[in-house]
């Protein structure tokens, strides 16, 4: 894992910045059902961390996690727990002024870190596969919306309403 302030991130994109990239990949990628739920359950928000970290984005080209909102809901945030868990990392800077964090193939463990801290601390963030195949925007509103052209990867186990995926309103 690596943190990225926005400049690094858009030396990355060269032709259209990242947040240009991001935008192009919501409008060109298919929208997988509607949007589901991020229950409020520590226990199934950490197993839909682990099941996008581990199924979704475990390919040969890695991930970039952008972290495009915090502060909402500040009684649930606690920053010394993700400055520090970064900082393990080898980053030093504040999330501020690097919100992006891009992740290497094999890096899923460090991926589903990031992702359990961005739904318990209620961000909104974009996760876009470095492959341009996968986005998934995270609401502090509590739902997701993931966006590919890989629907087997998905389909390939039961995540319906009775596992990890559970449409939203259906709860």
């Amino acid at each position: 894992m690596k943190g990225l302030s926005i400049v690094e991130a858009d030396s990355l994109f060269p032709a259209e910045g990242v947040d240009a990239w991001i935008g192009r990949l919501r409008r060109v990628l298919p929208l997988y059902g509607n949007a589901f739920s991020v229950e409020e359950s520590v226990g199934r928000r950490t197993a839909l961390a682990r099941f996008l970290g581990s199924r979704l984005f475990s390919n040969d080209t890695g991930c970039l996690v952008c972290i495009k909102e915090t502060g909402i809901f500040p009684s649930c945030e606690h920053f010394d727990l993700f400055d520090t868990y970064r900082l393990g990392a080898g980053e030093t800077r504040c999330l501020e002024d690097a919100p992006l964090q891009i992740f290497s193939p094999g890096e899923d463990a460090a991926l589903i870190s990031i992702l359990c801290l961005i739904f318990y601390f209620s961000w909104n963030a974009e996760i876009a596969s470095m492959d341009a195949r996968w986005l998934i925007t995270v609401s502090h509103d509590d739902w997701i919306e993931i966006r590919t052209y890989d629907i087997d990867r998905i389909e390939a186990d039961d995540f319906g309403p009775s596992g990890i995926l559970v449409p939203l309103g259906s709860v």
